[in-house]
């Protein structure tokens, strides 16, 4: 693919090697990487026109190692080393074939055929880690933060992903009173962290800030036919969609607003009822100065009732999960495209400046869809051209 590096969203696609001996570049048409906060690991899907009968001849199957290797202008670079799932799409036309192959981690990969059966005690992101040391396959990991609770446990026959998974689940973070969430990262690494802590690490000013100015065409964004190239394109948003928002009804139903626990302690005959309350939370621990519902008499909301027979700290039911759903987007959800940005990925902060609209207020932002959100999803889109990025930002509160 070209080298395009003067212009936002550049990129050179070094290689793409199958089985670490064939480079299958000039077959790809594109390529997207696909992640999620939500998703414990990343999806590949290479898009292959065939005129050479590759896939007959290499007889490509599942497991077959395949590295990723991309290039940015400014040196930075990401190299991606998968494994094939599955091939999927395939259509033969008069002279090519078409396919898409997707790919995961190898990590992922492995486990679906691993197994842990053991028990751990100690902190639960030291017993995560160590799982990690020994199933991750020297993997690159990122964030693997240190949790605030000791706890035993016993794995029984689970896969490594859904003992990490459930280790997340677990492990709580005390400055917050929240739960942790293990993810791989549009970069390729793996992540043992809680939401709330990227608050923290990025301070009060974002790292970057977008600008909605409408719907903008390549044509309008880089003058006449030409791709854009400046340092306003790189943050201009291209395209900006709304998911519902103001959902109250599945906020209530979800417990986001409001949630009563009963935890009973079936071995020492205990119960513990533990409430959460949305309009008792401390709005300066979120990213906006103003929570999106307004108080309302709404408790005891979502009422559970969770027995544990074998310690009365089971996680799955507490108030620190509750609070977590707070970033599951019930309103302030957007999906924004822009031109792609290397650096940009999950949990990272943005200020989006939206105008509002009609007649001589453009020059005003809008108070509810303007302020800070976080990248929960991203979606990079590599075509001959350039990398495009959709991605799902969630909002906390308002302006």
């Amino acid at each position: 693919m070209t080298n395009l590096n003067k212009y936002a969203g550049a990129y050179t696609l070094d290689q793409i090697l199958i089985a670490d001996k064939i480079d299958i570049s000039l077959l790809v048409k594109e390529f997207n990487i696909f992640t999620s906060i939500m998703d414990t690991t990343m999806v590949v899907r290479i898009i292959i026109a065939d005129s050479r009968n590759f896939l007959t001849d290499f007889k490509m199957q599942g497991g077959d190692d395949i590295k990723v290797q991309v290039s940015f202008s400014g040196g930075e670079r990401n190299i991606y080393k998968l494994k094939l799932a599955k091939i999927r799409d395939i259509s033969t036309l008069d002279t090519t074939r078409t396919y898409v192959l997707e790919c995961i981690s190898p990590f992922a990969f492995d486990s679906q055929y691993k197994r842990i059966q053991k028990n751990y005690s100690g902190i639960v992101s030291d017993i995560a880690f160590k799982i990690w040391e020994e199933y991750g396959g020297g993997e690159p990991y990122g964030i693997f933060h240190g949790a605030d609770n000791v706890q035993s446990v016993n794995i029984p026959l689970w896969t490594p992903l859904k003992t990490m998974e459930w280790l997340a689940k677990r492990a709580k973070y005390a400055d917050a009173g929240t739960r942790f969430r293990f993810y791989q990262d549009s970069g390729g690494k793996y992540n043992f962290v809680p939401m709330e802590l990227f608050n923290t690490l990025h301070g009060k000013k974002p790292p970057y800030e977008y600008t909605y100015l409408g719907d903008v065409s390549r044509t309008t964004m880089g003058g006449g036919n030409e791709l854009p190239n400046t340092k306003k394109d790189m943050f201009n948003v291209i395209q900006m969609y709304h998911a519902d928002n103001m959902d109250i009804t599945n906020a209530m139903r979800q417990g986001v607003l409001g949630g009563t626990n009963y935890n009973i302690d079936v071995t020492n005959k205990q119960m513990k009822m533990v409430q959460y309350n949305y309009f008792e939370e401390d709005e300066k621990k979120y990213l906006n100065s103003k929570k999106y519902y307004d108080a309302g008499d709404y408790l005891p909301g979502r009422v559970r009732f969770n027995v544990d027979m074998t310690s009365p700290d089971n996680a799955l039911l507490d108030k620190s999960l509750i609070k977590q759903t707070q970033y599951i987007p019930h309103a302030g959800m957007l999906t924004l495209v822009v031109n792609g940005n290397a650096s940009l990925d999950l949990g990272d902060i943005i200020k989006l400046k939206v105008p509002k609209v009609g007649p001589g207020v453009s020059d005003q932002e809008d108070d509810v869809y303007s302020g800070k959100y976080m990248v929960m999803g991203k979606r990079d889109k590599f075509d001959a051209e350039r990398m495009v990025s959709s991605i799902d930002v969630v909002k906390d509160g308002l302006k």
